[in-house]
This record gives structure tokens, sequence and C-alpha cells, in this order.
């Protein structure tokens, strides 16, 4: 309910500031959608799906396929939030060691590999979603053919 909730805001936030822009101003207002999307993640912080918020928002945009100009407002706003997927890569483990004179140093680095794997196909998984959506939605309104 939450990630409904939040990609409905994003989704209302873009479409309105974007709606009759130039393209020049579209990648203006697109920075500041990104920062905004980058400040509720790093509040929601660990909470935070990734996974979850791009397929919410697929699942909201379907919505507005016959609007071609939300269409093509409709893959910045994927790719945005792909990048935001990112935040969920498993985290380097630093292993410090001691040198002689007193301080530490970091030499190696471990990965979970398992958490690693785990990301791996859930991005996988999402890459699937995302690539059927622009088959199926949106390459239809700008390839009658398809």
């Amino acid at each position: 309910v939450a990630s409904e909730a939040l990609a409905a805001s994003v989704i209302s936030i873009t479409f309105n500031l974007i709606d009759g822009s130039s393209e020049r101003d579209v990648h203006l207002k697109f920075q500041g959608i990104r920062h905004i999307m980058t400040m509720i993640l790093d509040t929601i912080g660990p909470m935070y799906d990734g996974f979850m918020f791009v397929k919410t928002i697929i699942e909201a945009i379907k919505d507005k396929t016959e609007d071609e100009a939300a269409m093509t407002i409709a893959p910045k706003l994927i790719f945005e939030c792909m990048v935001l997927v990112s935040a969920a890569i498993p985290q380097l483990n630093p292993i410090f060691s001691d040198s002689r004179n007193g301080s530490s140093s970091v030499t190696i680095h471990n990965v979970d590999e398992e958490s690693l794997l785990h990301f791996r196909r859930k991005l996988l998984a999402l890459r699937k979603i995302v690539l059927g959506w622009y088959v199926t939605d949106v390459s239809k309104i700008f390839h009658g053919k398809i």
C-alpha cells in the first residue's frame, strides 16, 4: 500500500511538472524529480524496495497508455526509478588490518555472495518486466504495427 501511494505521488508530481514543458525544461525538471526521489529514498532508508517501487510505477502508468505525451515521459521516469534500484546493491564489507604504526587500513572487500546473487536475480526479473511493459504498452503508441 505504501509503495502504491509513493508511486502515485511521484507519477502525479512528474506529470504535473512536465505537462506542456519544452524538451529543455523537461530535462531540468527531471533533475528536480530525481532529487525529490533521492530525498525520499534517503528518508525511507533500508525500508525502500526499489524493485517493488518500479513495478508499482509501471502498474500505475499502464492507465495512461492512451496519452502519447504521458507515454513519452513515462520511460524517462522508469529510467530514473531503475537508477535508484542501485541503492539496494549489497554493500561491500571492508576488512580492516592493523598496521605496525597503530593505524588501520582497508585491505580486502568481502561481498555477501548470496545477497549479490539474490540482487542479480531480482534485477534480471525487473529488467524483463520493464522490457515487457515497453514492448506491450509504450511501443504500440509510437509504432502502430507492433
